[in-house]
């Protein structure tokens, strides 16, 4: 069986000065590729994006918070997931595409009201050990990074880890999903609210997330752990 993972990263647009897709773009794409494992191509105009394009793909990298794409790229991507695919999702694109209907059930959630408490170093907890995604990454790893905290998962989202948003860093005071998984017609989706800029990003708990959440979203299994 060929394991190798042909990835498309689709960038090109955030919500700046709070984004910048033109830092995390290149370093999710070199994190990727550091497994030996995957070929990863990025395109930073998602017009060029159709569904004979995605043909040749075995999961799709979402790095983007802009505009709506036009129907024709949002019908090829939501069919392409449906159909068998993956696509990994993070941060900014929690809160991304207003208004296509699609997207809460691509992601499993839905963002009811903006909000993450102090950007600071806190603990994210592992809460299922055995999947695959997250099997040996021990009960939990230290970020720096912004706790979302106005999310609402979708029925049927498998939640791997999560975090205790504290009050004294003007957070709920409630435990808040950060890593799930969901399914999308015949495909898979993993999605983190994690990875708010480079330094997020450089945490090595975000990375194997990344890393094996993007094979497992291509294969539904992970067989190698970077």
């Amino acid at each position: 069986m060929n394991w190798f993972i042909s990835v498309l990263l689709i960038t090109g647009s955030s919500d700046l000065p709070y984004h910048e897709w033109k830092e995390t773009a290149p370093a999710l794409k070199a994190m990727l590729e550091s497994t030996k494992r995957m070929a990863v191509t990025l395109v930073a105009d998602p017009r060029d994006v159709s569904a004979d394009r995605l043909a040749g793909y075995d999961v799709v990298v979402v790095d983007y918070n802009g505009p709506r794409w036009n129907p024709e790229v949002e019908l090829a991507v939501a069919d392409f997931v449906a159909m068998g695919k993956g696509i990994v999702t993070f941060h900014l694109d929690s809160y991304t595409f207003e208004g296509w209907a699609h997207w809460p059930d691509i992601i499993g959630a839905t963002w009811f009201k903006l909000g993450h408490s102090k950007r600071r170093v806190f603990k994210v907890d592992i809460q299922d050990k055995d999947h695959p995604i997250t099997k040996g990454m021990g009960d939990s790893f230290d970020t720096d990074d912004e706790l979302y905290n106005g999310l609402t998962l979708k029925p049927g989202t498998h939640v791997l880890a999560d975090a205790w948003d504290d009050p004294a860093a003007n957070g709920t005071g409630k435990r808040h999903p950060l890593v799930w998984t969901c399914a999308y017609g015949k495909g898979r989706t993993l999605h983190l609210t994690l990875g708010h800029d480079l330094k997020s990003l450089s945490s090595d708990g975000f990375q194997k997330l990344m890393q094996r959440g993007t094979e497992w979203a291509a294969r539904g299994e992970v067989t190698a752990r970077p």
